[in-house]
C-alpha cells in the first residue's frame, strides 16, 4: 500500500497516515470523511495504458493498485465492477457535454453503485478482523493448551474459513462474460 501517501479530512484537512487513524476524521467522527491521498508519480509507474490492457481481470481488482489495500492480502471472490459504459447522445446534446456516459451499476451484487466503495471495506475488514480474531485466539489457545495446539486450532480455522469463502461465496462469473 505504499502507494498511499496517508489520509485527509474533508472537513478540516487534518492529515493522517495511511493506518493511523479508521474510516473517519477522530475530530468529527461520522462526519469526517477521510480521502485517500496518493502517491501518483509510484502509481505511474506500477500503472499504464500497457499493463491495464494485458490484465485479463474483469472486475474492481483490476485497479488494485490504485485503491487503498495492500498489494498482498487475497481478494474476496464476489464480482464487483466492469459494469457497461453508455453513450447518451440526446443527454450529450441537451446538456453540452460531448463525452458523457452514463453507467450501468444496475449489473453490481446488489444492483447499487455502492458495491465498489463496498467492496474495498469488506477487503479491509476482512483483513484487520482476521487480525485481531487470530491474534486472540492464537494467545487465549497458547495460554490454555500450549503452542503446539494452537498452531494446529489457528490453521484448522484458516483453512476452514478459506473453505467457507469458496464454497459459498463465488461470483456468477457468466454473468460478466455476456
Amino acid at each position: 500500500m505504499d502507494q498511499v501517501v496517508g489520509l485527509r479530512c474533508v472537513l478540516c484537512g487534518a492529515e493522517y497516515g495511511a493506518d493511523e487513524v479508521r474510516y473517519v476524521c477522530p475530530k468529527h467522527g461520522d462526519e469526517g470523511i477521510l480521502d485517500v491521498v496518493y502517491d501518483y508519480d509510484k502509481i505511474r509507474k506500477r500503472l499504464t495504458a500497457q499493463t491495464l490492457a494485458a490484465d485479463p481481470t474483469r472486475t474492481i481488482w483490476r485497479y488494485k493498485p490504485l485503491l487503498p489495500v495492500r498489494s498482498i492480502s487475497p481478494l474476496p471472490s464476489l464480482t464487483v465492477g466492469w459494469t457497461p459504459l453508455y453513450p447518451v447522445e440526446r443527454l450529450r446534446e441537451q446538456l453540452g457535454l460531448p463525452h458523457l456516459w452514463v453507467k450501468d451499476d444496475g449489473r453490481q451484487p446488489t444492483a447499487s453503485f455502492k458495491d465498489r466503495a463496498s467492496a474495498v471495506g469488506i477487503y479491509r475488514l476482512w483483513r484487520d478482523l482476521g487480525y485481531v480474531i487470530g491474534a486472540i485466539l492464537a494467545g487465549w489457545l497458547a495460554d490454555y493448551w500450549g503452542l503446539p495446539a494452537s498452531f494446529a486450532v489457528v490453521a484448522s480455522l484458516t483453512l476452514l474459513s478459506g473453505l467457507t469463502v469458496q464454497r459459498w461465496m463465488q461470483p456468477d462469473r457468466d454473468l460478466h462474460l455476456k
